[in-house]
C-alpha cells in the first residue's frame, strides 16, 4: 500500500493578491484532486501537511493557511503542520515516514521550488526513496522565469532526488488494480 503525502494544498496558493498565489494552479490542482480521489479509493494512507508559521504568509491564524476546499483530511487521514520548508521539520512526519520506509511514498503539492524540493532533498539524504508527481504541483514565478518555466527547471532538479511520475501514470498502474 502506498502513502500519499499532500504538501501545502492551502488557500494561500489560490487567493488572488496573496504573495504566493499561483496563476497557473488550475491544471495541477485538478490532477491533485484526481490523485487524492484515487488514493482514497485504493486505500492508501493519506497525509496532509500544512505550512504554518508566525509571518505574513502561512500565519497560524490566517484563513489563507487553511486547506483548499475539498483537500482537507477525511476519516483517519493524517493532518500535520510543518513550520519550515521541508516536511521533515515536522517530527510526526519523520516518525510516519520511518514506519512507512518499505512502502511507496508519493509526494505531490505546492511550493515546488521550496517545500516539495526541500522535502525530496531531505528524504534523499536520509535514505528514503520518494516518488514525486510532476503534474500535481506548481512553482511560483521568479524574476527570470514564469511559473511553467520554474516548474520545468525544478522538476529537472527533482529527478536527482526522487522517482518522477504523473497523475495518469499512477492512476493507471497495473499493481494498484
Amino acid at each position: 500500500m502506498a502513502v500519499l503525502v499532500l504538501v501545502d494544498v492551502q488557500k494561500e496558493y489560490i487567493t488572488e493578491g496573496r504573495p504566493f498565489c499561483l496563476e497557473t494552479i488550475g491544471e495541477s490542482l485538478e490532477n491533485l484532486r484526481r490523485l487524492l480521489a484515487h488514493g482514497r479509493k485504493m486505500g492508501w494512507k493519506i497525509v496532509h501537511l500544512r505550512h504554518q508559521q508566525n509571518a505574513e504568509c502561512f500565519s497560524y491564524d490566517s484563513e489563507y493557511s487553511e486547506f483548499i476546499d475539498g483537500f482537507g483530511p477525511q476519516g483517519n487521514e493524517v493532518d500535520l503542520i510543518k513550520t519550515d520548508f521541508s516536511c521533515f521539520s515536522c517530527p510526526e512526519f519523520q516518525a510516519l515516514v520511518d514506519r512507512a520506509r518499505h512502502q511507496e511514498i508519493i509526494l505531490a503539492g505546492y511550493g515546488a521550488t521550496m517545500c516539495c524540493l526541500s522535502t525530496l532533498i531531505d528524504a534523499h539524504h536520509r535514505g528514503y526513496e520518494f516518488t514525486f508527481v510532476t503534474d500535481a504541483t506548481c512553482a511560483k514565478r521568479s524574476p527570470r522565469f514564469d511559473e511553467q518555466d520554474m516548474k520545468e527547471h525544478i522538476v529537472d532538479i527533482m529527478a536527482a532526488f526522487a522517482r518522477l511520475t504523473t497523475t495518469e501514470e499512477l492512476i493507471n498502474r497495473k499493481e494498484d488494480a
